[in-house]
């Protein structure tokens, strides 16, 4: 009947339309990917990054930016600027991240290795709760640190009494570690 030939034309037609629905997500899934692993991945980290309002310290300004932002990259030269100066200077920054974590909004990092470190003004620390509120992340884990080099010399110049205290905790998953500079 016209009717059952026109039913059988139309599955056809519906089952082409959706392979071709489906290749074409595929084709954009896997460009997607691929633009964010390759420089168009930096380029938008760089962007994201670059000027982003750290709660509570200062704006971040960062410097060559390379290798895959979707897992392990590396930044040449990082700093936290408040409105007057330069509070932290990072030199050869390595992060190892998981990407996957963010779309659960937890940031992971499995390993942040930075070869030095210097605190060139002591940053106006604000209370847990004002950082809470601020972030954009409901938790923030590190799996290991790693600074070869720490510099306080022009924190500790500008206090008259400088002391630095700290304490230490491991539990099954997680660690912590307070530094509580006076």
């Amino acid at each position: 009947s016209l009717c059952e030939h026109w039913a059988g034309i139309l599955m056809v037609r519906s089952r082409r339309t959706l392979l071709i629905a489906l290749a074409a997500i595929m084709v954009f899934v896997v460009g997607a990917w691929l633009a964010l692993t390759g420089p168009g991945g930096r380029y938008i980290a760089m962007q994201f990054l670059d000027g982003y309002e750290i709660a509570g310290l200062g704006r971040l300004e960062i410097e060559e930016l390379t290798g895959d932002v979707t897992d392990q990259f590396s930044i040449g030269a990082a700093r936290i600027v408040d409105a007057e100066n330069t509070l932290i200077e990072a030199d050869d920054i390595f992060v190892d991240w998981s990407l996957v974590a963010v779309l659960r909004n937890r940031l992971q990092v499995d390993d942040l290795t930075i070869s030095r470190l210097s605190f060139k003004d002591m940053p106006k620390l604000v209370s847990e709760s004002e950082r809470e509120a601020d972030s954009g992340f409901s938790a923030i884990r590190f799996g290991a640190i790693s600074i070869s080099e720490l510099d306080l010399s022009a924190v500790v110049e500008q206090q008259p009494a400088f002391s630095l205290r700290g304490s230490a905790s491991m539990e099954e998953k997680a660690s912590l570690i307070e530094l509580f500079a006076e």
